[in-house]
């Protein structure tokens, strides 16, 4: 449930009376018109932009395309390309230089053909997310066209067509830090759904662009690329990317690529790995060898044994880590909590609702004492939900939206009652569990941080009663919808909506 502000109720009225346009015969005409009454809302124009879905209709981008050409963000769909193009046919002097941030949908065909011009115009264009077919001639443009160019994300595009002739083009945009590509296919996939290029083009982005941060794409590509440069370079050279993402089960590590990586990627500050049983020893030394390690996220098979990993060589580096597993239990929670010592976040995804809970004496010893967010998704034991969030005494965010706990009244009650986030300022609750209107306000009531809380109640009807508690008892605390705050496995470099996240940077 979410409390709307002051503010965003008086967004939401300037949104409806703009979408009664729709009703309208004439609706071009009174577009125009409209625009210069919403001047007076100058400061929230973009908001309402996004609020009406302008990509959705032509002529609320007719309204916006002024503000979101000077704003430098535009998206386009097929809905209003036609817009958007046929406004800088007519007016050769619509400044296009502003637009850094592009967003590109569902155009295709014909539109595809009148796009490329206009793409070709972008001099500044940094940040790139196109979710059409993606071709050489695609990749042509950019590299003759647009040398500021930072992200290119086509995870949402068509781009079996591209072959390494397009990634060639590519390489001439030389400040391109992020290339995201699908990550949808594997080596045995059949021929048409595979990506259209091979390690070798992904082996000359890598090494032709000096400021590389992540090349995403299917995990066999990243494979070939490193063992392609193996056997053709004859000299030490150094990879400039700083992240690599290894977690796909069908690729998983092989022995020859972890003992290659360290050495032509010793900068890679963040991984994600796939672990087989019985390569723990082979992973934990590969990890060792990365000085610059900061995040990792681990996929485990079942039977995988963490002592192998040996977490006291490059645990204590470690500022982010999140592992995926079948089973886990205390005493794998108190080793990584005893070895990596500077963690701030830790995320925790579970197959299985076991945990043996065999805490010795009932210790009152504190885990992860430098961690202060908690992420917990899926299966996740009522033993383990009470065991992290009542030892882990600084946790600042809980994130739990997408876990599974049951009986989670009943253990809210023991976390509390135990001490437990008394530095919490944000917690997010299970979607799927339904608590009483008592136990919600028992939260609200005896947490001395909580600033934002995100649950969901019993019985709906009963939500205007806790939103009046909050807001008559309770000011420093907000309501929100779980889905609406964004969990550190889907933020950042993890980020499944990049555009979303680039709008609020606004």
């Amino acid at each position: 449930m979410k409390v709307v502000s002051l503010q965003t109720g008086c967004i939401n009225v300037v949104v409806h009376m703009l979408t009664l346009l729709s009703r309208r015969k004439d609706i071009d005409e009174h577009a125009r018109q409209v625009y210069k009454y919403l001047l007076y809302a100058a400061p929230h124009l973009m908001d309402i932009a996004h609020a009406c879905h302008y990509q959705r209709r032509a002529y609320m981008t007719e309204i916006f395309l002024p503000v979101l050409l000077e704003k430098g963000k535009l998206h386009v769909t097929i809905s209003n390309i036609n817009i958007v193009i046929n406004s800088w046919r007519e007016n050769k002097c619509m400044e296009l230089s502003s637009v850094t941030h592009l967003k590109v949908g569902d155009i295709e065909g014909s539109q595809c053909f009148n796009f490329l011009p206009f793409l070709g115009q972008l001099s500044n264009l940094q940040f790139l997310d196109i979710g059409c077919i993606v071709d050489d001639e695609l990749l042509a443009v950019l590299g003759l066209n647009c040398p500021n160019l930072e992200v290119f994300d086509a995870r949402e595009g068509m781009v079996n067509t591209i072959t390494n002739t397009g990634l060639s083009y590519l390489c001439q945009c030389k400040k391109l830090r992020r290339i995201l590509f699908s990550n949808f296919t594997d080596e045995y996939s059949c021929p048409q759904d595979r990506l259209g290029f091979f390690g070798s083009g992904i082996a000359l982005l890598l090494l032709s662009l000096p400021m590389i941060e992540q090349v995403l794409c299917s995990e066999y590509l990243l494979r070939d690329a490193l063992n392609f440069l193996y056997q053709t370079s004859y000299r030490k050279r150094i990879i400039p990317v700083k992240c690599m993402f290894l977690d796909h089960p069908e690729v998983a590590v092989c022995n020859t690529l972890m003992q290659i990586m360290p050495l032509w990627c010793p900068n890679i500050e963040v991984l994600t790995l796939y672990v087989k049983c019985a390569k723990e020893k082979l992973i934990g030394n590969c990890l060792r060898s990365l000085s610059k390690l900061r995040i990792l996220v681990m996929t485990v098979s079942s039977g995988c044994n963490f002592d192998h990993f040996n977490f006291t060589s490059f645990g204590p580096q470690l500022v982010y880590l999140q592992i995926t597993a079948y089973l886990i239990g205390s005493r794998d929670i108190t080793l990584i909590s005893q070895t990596c010592t500077n963690l701030k976040t830790l995320g925790l995804k579970m197959y299985s609702f076991g945990f043996d809970g065999d805490v010795k004496g009932e210790t009152t010893e504190s885990i992860f004492p430098t961690v202060e967010k908690l992420e917990l998704q899926q299966n996740i034991s009522v033993r383990l939900f009470r065991f992290l969030n009542i030892y882990m005494e600084n946790l600042r965010e809980v994130y739990c939206a997408w876990a599974t706990v049951h009986d989670l009244e009943e253990v809210l009650k023991v976390i509390v009652q135990s001490g437990g986030w008394k530095k919490t300022t944000l917690l997010v609750l299970p979607v799927m569990s339904h608590l009483s209107l008592s136990v919600a306000k028992m939260i609200a009531d005896v947490l001395p941080k909580l600033s934002c809380l995100g649950i969901t109640l019993l019985h709906p009807s009963q939500e205007l009663e806790l939103t009046k508690h909050v807001q008559h008892q309770l000011s420093n605390i907000s309501l929100v919808d779980q889905e609406d705050i964004v969990s550190p496995s889907n933020s950042g470099i993890f980020s499944q909506n990049m555009w979303g996240e680039e709008i609020r940077k606004r």
